[in-house]
């Protein structure tokens, strides 16, 4: 175990001949800090295009992070339309 980065460490690698393109584009993100010495809160904003497979899931990889809501098109989501891991 990589002592110096265990996040690195923890995280599956991915070979060449496994690595599939998204099926999604990022056209812009936005992104916004409040920073506090009990906690940072960064609030993501994606503007996404679907280009590729219409029944692909969104997959967002995160450590030692906490969900507080996902919003699509301004709308709070159901949290039964979507998956939670401990793994990121």
């Amino acid at each position: 175990m990589d002592t110096l980065n265990p996040i690195a460490a923890a995280t599956p690698k991915v070979h060449l001949e496994d690595y599939k393109p998204t099926p999604f584009a990022i056209r812009e993100t936005h992104l916004d800090f409040d920073l506090h010495p009990s906690g940072t809160r960064v609030r993501s904003k994606r503007v996404m295009e679907r280009t590729g497979d219409a029944g692909a899931a969104i997959k967002f990889d995160g450590h030692q992070l906490k969900l507080v809501s996902i919003q699509i098109d301004g709308e709070e989501l159901d949290p039964s339309r979507y998956t939670v891991t401990d793994t990121g």
